[in-house]
Protein backbone atom coordinates (compact mmCIF):
# COMPACT_ATOMS: atom_id res chain seq x y z
CA UNK A 1 0.00 0.00 0.00
CA UNK A 2 2.98 2.41 0.72
CA UNK A 3 3.63 2.07 -3.59
CA UNK A 4 -0.05 3.05 -4.05
CA UNK A 5 0.50 5.98 -2.12
CA UNK A 6 4.09 7.13 -3.26
CA UNK A 7 2.83 6.62 -6.82
CA UNK A 8 -0.04 8.70 -6.21
CA UNK A 9 0.89 11.43 -4.82
CA UNK A 10 3.67 11.93 -7.64
CA UNK A 11 0.83 11.75 -10.01
CA UNK A 12 -0.47 14.56 -7.98
CA UNK A 13 2.46 16.51 -7.82
CA UNK A 14 3.08 16.30 -11.23
CA UNK A 15 -0.44 16.78 -12.61
CA UNK A 16 -0.50 19.92 -10.14
CA UNK A 17 3.19 20.86 -11.34
CA UNK A 18 1.71 20.74 -15.34
CA UNK A 19 -1.32 23.07 -14.18
CA UNK A 20 1.36 25.60 -12.57
CA UNK A 21 3.70 25.51 -15.64
CA UNK A 22 0.64 25.91 -17.82
CA UNK A 23 -0.50 28.98 -15.66
CA UNK A 24 2.61 30.93 -16.12
CA UNK A 25 2.70 29.96 -19.49
CA UNK A 26 -0.61 32.04 -20.17
CA UNK A 27 0.22 34.54 -17.64
CA UNK A 28 -1.07 37.49 -20.70
CA UNK A 29 -3.91 35.64 -21.29
CA UNK A 30 -6.24 35.85 -17.49
CA UNK A 31 -9.23 33.62 -19.10
CA UNK A 32 -7.25 30.70 -20.05
CA UNK A 33 -5.23 30.75 -17.14
CA UNK A 34 -9.02 30.40 -15.11
CA UNK A 35 -9.67 27.61 -17.94
CA UNK A 36 -6.62 26.44 -16.52
CA UNK A 37 -7.46 26.50 -13.06
CA UNK A 38 -10.47 24.84 -13.72
CA UNK A 39 -8.65 21.82 -15.65
CA UNK A 40 -6.56 21.95 -12.26
CA UNK A 41 -9.70 21.63 -9.41
CA UNK A 42 -11.15 19.32 -11.66
CA UNK A 43 -8.13 16.94 -11.40
CA UNK A 44 -7.87 17.57 -7.98
CA UNK A 45 -11.47 16.36 -7.18
CA UNK A 46 -11.01 13.02 -9.46
CA UNK A 47 -7.95 12.51 -7.80
CA UNK A 48 -8.74 12.98 -4.35
CA UNK A 49 -11.62 10.94 -4.93
CA UNK A 50 -10.25 8.30 -6.85
CA UNK A 51 -7.64 8.01 -4.24
CA UNK A 52 -9.77 7.10 -1.37
CA UNK A 53 -12.14 5.06 -2.72
CA UNK A 54 -8.96 2.44 -4.36
CA UNK A 55 -7.93 2.94 -0.09
CA UNK A 56 -11.80 2.46 1.17
CA UNK A 57 -11.77 5.46 2.96
CA UNK A 58 -14.23 7.61 0.83
CA UNK A 59 -17.31 8.91 2.95
CA UNK A 60 -19.51 11.33 2.38
CA UNK A 61 -17.94 13.89 4.59
CA UNK A 62 -14.65 13.61 2.55
CA UNK A 63 -15.74 14.41 -0.60
CA UNK A 64 -17.93 17.38 0.49
CA UNK A 65 -14.22 18.59 1.91
CA UNK A 66 -12.77 17.76 -1.52
CA UNK A 67 -15.82 19.91 -3.22
CA UNK A 68 -15.61 22.71 -0.76
CA UNK A 69 -11.68 23.21 -1.35
CA UNK A 70 -12.04 23.04 -5.04
CA UNK A 71 -15.13 25.75 -5.12
CA UNK A 72 -12.68 27.72 -2.84
CA UNK A 73 -10.55 27.65 -5.61
CA UNK A 74 -12.49 28.57 -8.39
CA UNK A 75 -14.02 31.50 -6.71
CA UNK A 76 -10.40 32.69 -6.01
CA UNK A 77 -9.69 31.53 -9.37
CA UNK A 78 -12.77 33.75 -11.02
CA UNK A 79 -12.03 36.98 -8.87
CA UNK A 80 -8.40 37.33 -9.85
CA UNK A 81 -8.80 36.38 -13.50
CA UNK A 82 -12.13 37.19 -14.86
CA UNK A 83 -13.23 40.10 -13.25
Amino acid sequence: MKHLDILAHIFLILGLGVGVVAVYRLRFDSTDQFLVILVITFFYLLWGTTYHHIKGEIEKKLFVEYLLIALIVVICAFLVFVI
